[in-house]
């Protein structure tokens, strides 16, 4: 599983990566593919209102240059923090995530506590019929779907429905369902992730 102290920077390495500034994670990895996992400088509306921000980015699995956007796990409270990070549980605040989201050009990425990583294209995202990441405007979502497609209705019951869950304080809050909608990558026996994981890390791409 991923931890902080796996990927441990001197003060020098810190002050470089977070000086580096990029639209996303994956523009700075476009731009250097010998990045490493770290803290680096995001600006992804350019001239808009937000802000340039500090966020986690892993430039090592599934070609690079994934943000960090979430790190929660069941049972959790969900904190609202400015930046995510490996070490501490939190979500990114609202003006954050859907600067990210709107970069999005590959999709989400999704590891968990044992290592396990699953993925989904951002072409399902997008067209969730019954909730579209692009619907998703803040990660504290009352539902805690932050996307849900379905055969037919969209009640989340029965064997055709897909979500990526993101709820606080729940026996689930963390967790992956895949149904009728196929993850591309999906590392669970059955449809569901919660019986075989507790932590989830979410990242965008």
């Amino acid at each position: 599983y991923l931890t902080l102290e796996a990927f441990t920077l001197t003060s020098e390495d810190w002050e470089m990566e977070v000086s580096l500034q990029g639209v996303s994670c994956a523009a700075l990895f476009n731009d250097n593919p010998n990045l490493t996992d770290g803290i680096y400088n995001l600006d992804p509306d350019g001239n808009g209102p937000i802000e340039s921000f500090e966020a986690y980015c892993d430039m090592t699995r599934q070609g690079g240059g994934w943000t960090l956007v979430a790190n929660h796990a069941d049972g959790q409270a969900i904190a609202i923090r400015n930046t995510v990070t490996l070490a501490e549980r939190g979500v990114l605040t609202a003006n954050k995530w859907t600067a990210i989201r709107n970069n999005m050009t590959v999709g989400m990425m999704f590891i968990d506590e044992n290592d396990k990583l699953s993925l989904i294209n951002k072409n399902k995202l997008v067209s969730g019929n019954c909730h579209s990441i692009n619907q998703t405007n803040n990660l504290l979502t009352s539902s805690g779907h932050l996307w849900h497609s379905e055969n037919s209705g969209c009640a989340g019951k029965g064997l055709d429905y897909s979500l990526i869950v993101l709820r606080s304080s729940s026996n689930y809050g963390a967790a992956l369902y895949q149904h009728h909608i196929k993850f591309d990558i999906w590392p669970y026996s059955g449809d569901y992730s919660y019986g075989q994981q507790t932590d989830l890390l979410y990242f965008v791409k």
